[in-house]
Parts: structure tokens; sequence; C-alpha cells
């Protein structure tokens, strides 16, 4: 009796015991189709799903892509790691490992910082990976580090090829260089027009100095000829191309004929003294306009060449948000002790300054730069009139080198327009007076 009642008890505490929820463990999916075609998405995907029938596992993130595998790891590497802490991933997903990347180190360094957020097992048809085990970390690595040698192997066997095209007169690209087109067997040839084209954009670049002049020039004279109007980037590109002296260009190496290297005597167009002459004169303009980020001269020099006193103007600047041009006066700040207009957007409600701080910085730092009239360096006084109007004069030669003029229209009309508004109602008020 006392048995039956013990056993009764039992019963009844384990059909009135709480059942505990089991933790759900999340995964990350990583899916990327190789250039070669192998695996393609839909196959990893559908390998990821048979996967998960067998597991209660639940998505934290699944990432599908056809992009580069030495882009990969670091384009989605925020994505992963903010899934990983928001969700405690445990489980990362994959076909084959070396779905997650072809640059190691990168793919290295993202697993690493996985598995310090949280212990993760790697899962693919390869087989499946405890990252915190060092055999199975060592594999893992070692399957990474094949995979970017293959990919490195492969690049230097395209290479080949192509340098073998490009000795045999062969053009792998897609469109031709300016002035010539390609027959069905990917071979370049002069179009009619192309040596008589190209020693007049080199004689009037000689000459002027200037790309944008040089652009309008041709444009003016081969107007019937071209069939799209030349600017001054399409002028340098022109110029720094040894396609016109005979030679092929590709990942920096020039390919001549053969294995002599000669030049293609049916693509020259120009001497190679005249090319010589034109690369002297680009080098001059790098030198006195030098690339940084910082200047915006970077722009200027290509459009205007060397010999001009630059005037760019900036009217009304848009809405950053909504590129309207329907917004208000909200007052003034200092920026880095220069005056700054601030606005707020009728549409989006955004708020925003004008000029913006990184162009003030790139024309304050044209005050450090060489006077090209003149020739003496760091001698520019930096002036800053009102919220408006900025110069750079040379305190040797009273040069002005650079002019900016930020200018909102509107507000000027409306500026202009209130006083008469205003008098005229003085005048109504006094006359019935």
């Amino acid at each position: 009796m006392i048995i039956n009642i013990i056993l009764m008890l039992a019963i009844l505490m384990a059909l009135t015991k709480p059942k505990t929820k089991s933790k759900i463990e999340y995964y990350v999916g990583i899916e990327r189709q190789s250039s070669s075609g192998q695996s393609t998405l839909e196959e990893q995907d559908d390998w990821i799903k048979r996967i998960l029938k067998n597991h209660n596992w639940k998505k934290a993130e699944l990432i599908s892509d056809t992009c580069n595998g030495s882009i990969f790891p670091i384009r989605y590497r925020k994505r992963i790691i903010k899934a990983a802490k928001s969700k405690n991933v445990k489980y990362i997903i994959l076909f084959r490992v070396d779905r997650l990347g072809r640059i190691a180190a990168e793919c290295i360094k993202l697993l690493d910082d996985l598995n310090r957020i949280n212990k993760i097992k790697i899962i693919s048809s390869e087989g499946n990976f405890d990252y915190d085990n060092p055999n199975d970390k060592f594999s893992v690595r070692l399957k990474l580090l094949l995979a970017e040698q293959e990919t490195s192997q492969k690049n230097s066997r395209v290479e080949l090829k192509i340098g073998y095209m490009l000795k045999n007169g062969i053009y792998p690209r897609k469109n031709p260089p300016f002035g010539y087109k390609k027959d069905a067997n990917d071979f370049l040839h002069q179009k009619p027009w192309c040596k008589e084209v190209i020693n007049k954009i080199f004689e009037y670049f000689s000459n002027n100095k200037d790309y944008s002049k040089t652009a309008r020039k041709i444009n003016i004279e081969f107007e019937e000829i071209l069939h799209k109007k030349l600017n001054g980037q399409d002028i340098k590109k022109i110029l720094s191309n040894k396609i016109y002296i005979g030679y092929l260009e590709w990942g920096g190496i020039i390919y001549g004929k053969g294995d002599t290297n000669e030049p293609h005597k049916q693509l020259a167009v120009i001497s190679k003294d005249q090319f010589q002459k034109v690369q002297n004169l680009i080098k001059k303009i790098s030198e006195i306009y030098r690339r940084s980020s910082s200047l915006p001269q970077e722009e200027l020099a290509e459009d205007y060449g060397i010999n001009n006193v630059v005037e760019v103007k900036y009217y009304r600047p848009p809405c950053p948000e909504c590129n309207s041009f329907e917004y208000q006066e909200n007052g003034s700040d200092k920026v880095a002790n220069y005056n700054q207009k601030k606005y707020k957007c009728k549409k989006c409600k955004k708020e925003f300054r004008s000029p913006p701080y990184r162009i003030i910085k790139k024309i304050h730092d044209l005050a450090s730069e060489l006077c090209i009239n003149c020739g003496v360096k760091n001698n520019f006084t930096f002036i800053n009139e009102d919220s408006y109007i900025w110069k750079l004069i040379c305190n040797n030669c009273d040069y002005v080198r650079f002019f900016c003029e930020f200018k909102d229209i509107s507000v000027e009309e409306k500026k202009e327009k209130k006083p008469v508004h205003k008098k005229k109602e003085k005048h109504k008020a006094q006359t019935t007076l």
C-alpha cells in the first residue's frame, strides 16, 4: 500500500513538473558563387536547407552574393560580427570553407573574432570543424591558405594568357581605345580619322598646356567625326596612353610586339619624341598641383591647366538629404574660425550647413601651396570676408589663386525686395494720416 502511494506521488510529480525550454541556437549561413560557376547559389541554398532539417537552429543572418572571394570577407565582416553579437551565434554554415573568401588573412581574422564572441562550429560539406579545437582550427586555416594559393595561380595563368594576346596584337578588353576599332578576332585597327585627331590633340595640348581648352578645340574642329564630346579627363587619358606610339598596356605592364617588344607599327600614330614631350608637360602639372585628398586642385588642374586663375562658384546648395531647394535659414555658426550658414529643409526637416566643413578645409589647405605666378611657396593670405566670399592672395605678387563664392540666390532676392515693400507700406500709412 505504501509502495503504491509512493509510485503515484512520483508519477504525479513527473506530470506536474514544468517543461524546461531548450536553448535556441543561432547560425550564420554563407552562400557565395565562385567565378567558375561551380556550386551555384541555388545549390548552396538547397544544401543548407537539407542541413537544417536535422537541427532546430534559427537563422541569425543569411548572406548570399556572387562577389569576388577577395571582397566577400571585407564587405560582410561588420554584418557577420553584428549578427554574432546580437544573437550569440554558434554555427557558421557554408557549402565549402573557401566560400568564406579567398584572402586567408581576412577570413582567419573574421573567424578568430567570431570565436572570441562565442565558441563557433563550422558546418560544411567538407566536414564539421570546432574552431576552438587546435586541430580543427589548423584544418580550416590550411583550407583557406590553399584557396588563396589556388586563386593566385589562376591569376598568374590569366596574366600569362593576356600577355601573350597583347604581344600578338589581340585586345582582350570589350571597349577599344579612343580612335581604334576591333575586328571579329579582337585585333585593333585605326579608324580613318584616328591619326589626324590624335596628332591635333597632342599639338594643341603642347601649345596651351590645358586639358579642357584642348577638348573644346577638338570638339569644335571635329564635331562631325566624333560621336561624343570630349572633356578634360578624356584628353588626359588619351595623352597618357602609349597605344598611340604602338604599345598596349595591361595592369601597369607595357606590351610590345612579340619577344622583341618592338612597338606595333600598325597602331602607332605619333612619334616617341612628341609623346615624351607631352609626358613632361603632364609631369609638370602634377608637380605644381600635387594630387592630394585635401586639395581641390586635384580636379581643377585637370580641367583648367596650369596657366589659369581658377574661379569656382557654388550657388544655392541643395539639401543633402532630398536635393530640395526649399529650405529656410536657421542661423549661423563658426567652424574653424570661419563663418558658416545653417539651414533647415522644409520638406525632410534635415538640418545642414553651407559651405560644408570639408570644403572649408580644402580651401584653407591651399594657403600653404606654391604660387603658380611667382613661384613663392607658403606665402598666401587666406581671406574669409563674410559667409560667402573666400580668397587666397599671394603676399609676394598679389596673385589671386583661388576664389570661391557661396551664394544663396533666394535669400539675396528676398533681401532686395523686403526694403522696397516696407517703403511702400510706410508711404501708404503717411498718406492716410
